[in-house]
C-alpha cells in the first residue's frame, strides 16, 4: 500500500506541475501582460492539477484515502513532521536574515526590511501557536 502511496503523490506532483503550466499557457492566449495575475493563474492550474490527481487517485482505489489517515495518525510520523516543522522554520528565518544581510550591504531598503518584517512575523506567528497549543495539550 505504501508504494500506491508513492505513486499517487508522484502523480499529483506531476499534476500539479502541468496545472501550472497549463494555467500559465491559458492566460498568455487569452492576452494577459499582468505579472500578479499570471502568477494567480499559474497557482490556480496548480491547484485544479491537484484536485483532479486527488480525485482520480481515491476513485481509482477508496483504500488510499483509509491508508493516509492511519499514516498521518502514525505516532512516528508525527515526529518526523515535527522535526521537518522546526527545521524548516529555522531555515526560513537564517535565510531571511541572510536576506536582510545582503539586502543592507546592498542599500536596498525594501529587501532589508520587508525580509526583516517577514522573520519577526514568522518568530511572532511561532511563538503565538507554541503558546496555543502549549495550552491545548
Amino acid at each position: 500500500m505504501e508504494i500506491k502511496m508513492k505513486q499517487k503523490n508522484i502523480n499529483r506532483f506531476i499534476w500539479m506541475l502541468v496545472g501550472y503550466f497549463v494555467g500559465g499557457a491559458v492566460y498568455i492566449i487569452s492576452g494577459g501582460e499582468e505579472p500578479v495575475f499570471s502568477i494567480l493563474s499559474k497557482v490556480i492550474g496548480a491547484a485544479i492539477g491537484f484536485a483532479l490527481s486527488d480525485l482520480y487517485a481515491y476513485r481509482k482505489n477508496p483504500k488510499l484515502k483509509v491508508m493516509e489517515k492511519v499514516l498521518q495518525e502514525d505516532e512516528r510520523n508525527k515526529v518526523i513532521r515535527d522535526r521537518a516543522g522546526y527545521y524548516s522554520y529555522f531555515a526560513s528565518i537564517i535565510i531571511l536574515f541572510g536576506l536582510s544581510i545582503i539586502g543592507e550591504i546592498r542599500n536596498d531598503f525594501n529587501m532589508t526590511y520587508g525580509s526583516a518584517v517577514f522573520a519577526l512575523l514568522l518568530m511572532l506567528i511561532h511563538i503565538i501557536s507554541s503558546w496555543i497549543l502549549s495550552k491545548r495539550i
